[in-house]
């Protein structure tokens, strides 16, 4: 999560910079949705786990 913050805040710094990288702001808007996606994986995988141990349990 830090990390995706710090990432975050490194794009806002690129692209409000007086000569914007552009190759820069694709690579860290890259990098953030990569990390975006691998949280939503790690989510549904931590909920099916969690239904699962709720269904052992029955």
């Amino acid at each position: 999560m830090q990390r995706m913050q710090e990432e975050q805040q490194r794009l806002n710094r690129l692209e409000q910079g007086l000569r914007p990288d552009y190759d820069a702001i694709e690579t860290s808007t890259r990098n953030l949705g990569e990390r975006q996606q691998k949280m939503n994986e790690r989510h549904i995988e931590m909920r099916r786990r969690m239904q699962e141990a709720l269904e052992r349990d029955d």
